[in-house]
């Protein structure tokens, strides 16, 4: 290892070599810059992909409960008809046996 001299400038860039080394930077500045762009560009992207995910999962389960409250309404609704029909049923059947003993 040799040791620096305090005169000696050619162990430090200087002039062309500074300003290269500058450009370098500038142009690693730059390209970096580009390359975060382009990653928070992504990012907003998927970001938006996400929520329009969120949004259409939400409206096919809104739709789907929709289906859901509208069978249930069909099926309570038919239930209370066999209800009905029944109760119907069971008070002439009640009759027709109370007839019966008093005929007896």
């Amino acid at each position: 290892m040799s040791k620096i001299r305090p005169n000696d400038n050619t162990s430090f860039p200087t002039g062309s070599a500074v300003v290269a080394t500058n450009n370098i930077a500038t142009i690693y500045d730059r390209k970096l810059n580009t390359a975060y762009d382009m990653v928070m560009k992504l990012k907003k992207e998927i970001e938006q992909q996400n929520a329009e995910d969120v949004r259409l999962r939400n409206r096919e389960l809104e739709e789907d409960l929709a289906t859901a409250k509208t069978e249930k309404a069909y099926v309570k609704s038919w239930a209370d008809e066999e209800i009905a029909r029944l109760k119907e049923t069971c008070a002439i059947e009640v009759s027709n046996a109370e007839a019966a003993m008093r005929a007896r």
